[in-house]
């Protein structure tokens, strides 16, 4: 006699096969960034690191001796040199 699936197991199949379609999907529907996409997103980035930077390194103990304007010149020698280099 043939072993029957519970109808558990045979939703988690499903379930499982759906999933993987989905994924499938996702993946064959991705497309490149655009360059304007690109530039707004590193712009979006650097606005919300430069406004929280100083906030979250004064509550910093090694931090806390920096000063705001030194904090955010060089976070932005940091992000100048890393795009150079990907660049």
């Amino acid at each position: 006699m043939p072993k029957v699936k519970s109808q558990t197991k045979l939703k988690q199949e499903v379930k499982s096969e759906d999933e993987d379609q989905e994924r499938e999907t996702t993946k064959r529907n991705r497309k490149a960034w655009t360059l304007e996409e690109e530039e707004r997103f590193a712009a979006v980035i650097d606005k919300l690191c430069t406004h929280n930077l100083w906030r979250e390194c004064k509550d910093d103990p090694v931090l806390a001796g920096r000063g705001a304007g030194g904090v955010i010149s060089h976070w932005k020698a940091i992000r100048n040199k890393a795009f150079k280099k990907s660049s």
